[in-house]
């Protein structure tokens, strides 16, 4: 039986198809835009991730990381590396 992918969603709260290890870039949107970020604090303090949602209208969003996992439920088109705590593990879950 052959199964299709048009079930795909962009939302948060659906499964992502893939997970892509993200490195920041200022100049360089991602080669498919984020559903949501998951990303891993190292530290024991908060970071700051540095994104740029998928609607540009909003411009660059500074993100405050608690230390841990943590997934952000918004859509990004690029991840940039100005500002990006570099200790950050980003992954982009993709639909």
């Amino acid at each position: 039986m052959s199964r299709t992918l048009s079930y795909r969603s962009t939302s948060p709260s659906h499964p992502a198809r893939a997970a892509v290890l993200v490195k920041p870039e200022d100049n360089n949107d991602l080669a498919e835009e984020a559903k949501a970020l998951r990303i891993w604090n190292p530290g024991s303090g908060a970071a700051v991730i540095r994104v740029l949602p998928l609607d540009a209208d909003m411009g660059v969003l500074a993100l405050t990381v608690p230390p841990g996992l943590t997934v952000e439920p918004l859509m990004v088109r690029r991840v940039l590396q100005t500002g990006t705590e570099p200790a950050l593990v980003i992954h982009a879950l993709q639909r």
